[in-house]
């Protein structure tokens, strides 16, 4: 009977001086987001979309937005509000200018917070695009290497070379292993097939009128 009195007593102390760990939460800034992914369908590739995504603070204390990153130059992002109070809400516009793309597009925003839990959550947005304007005024300069494309298609690559250099260049729109993902699958045998090294070389190297 004393040793239960006792490990009464260490119990109600461990409870007074240690908060359980969902109290301790709760005082911290949490950021929740009603979705965090987004599907825009089919898009004519002249139409340049929004899309906001909402989300509130359910912590006890001052949430902050400390940045957003996007995975392309195509993709605009927007804070609404950096500082969001407990209880509060507030909301990331998010554009996405479709100009150049072909087929399924995957764009993403890292967004990068105080929120203990959930330091960075990774917003995503989906499109199938279809439409070529090669007379479109933006479209006449959309290669990798224009300023606009150069920083996720080339400047991610500088100084490495074979699998590093394809996964920071290539694998944004080809895939990891090639399986193709907004641009062609390059693992695709009958492709390979068709078509001599020599000419994937040549492609790689010099590039195709019309294409990225």
């Amino acid at each position: 009977m004393r040793y239960l009195k006792v490990l009464s007593l260490v119990s109600i102390a461990i409870l007074f001086f240690f908060p359980s760990s969902s109290s301790a939460q709760e005082k911290g800034a949490r950021i929740r987001f009603e979705k965090t992914t987004y599907d825009f369908g089919r898009l004519p590739e002249d139409k340049i979309v929004e899309y906001s995504f909402k989300f509130v603070n359910d912590g006890g204390s001052t949430l902050e937005i400390k940045n957003t990153e996007s995975s392309c130059g195509c993709t605009e992002v927007k804070v609404d509000n950096n500082i969001i109070e407990p209880g509060k809400s507030g909301e990331i516009k998010a554009t996405l200018n479709p100009i150049g793309k072909r087929g399924k597009i995957k764009k993403t925003i890292d967004v990068m917070t105080n929120d203990a839990a959930n330091p960075k959550i990774t917003l995503t947005l989906i499109a199938e695009v279809h439409g070529v304007l090669k007379e479109h005024p933006q479209a006449k300069d959309e290669s990798i290497f224009s300023e606009k494309c150069a920083k996720c298609h080339v400047a991610r690559g500088v100084g490495k070379l074979s699998r590093d250099l394809y996964l920071a260049d290539c694998a944004f729109c080809h895939g990891d292993n090639g399986e193709g993902k907004s641009a062609r699958a390059l693992n695709d045998q009958s492709y390979l097939k068709s078509n001599t090294p020599d000419y994937i070389m040549d492609w790689i190297a010099n590039g195709r009128e019309g294409s990225g």
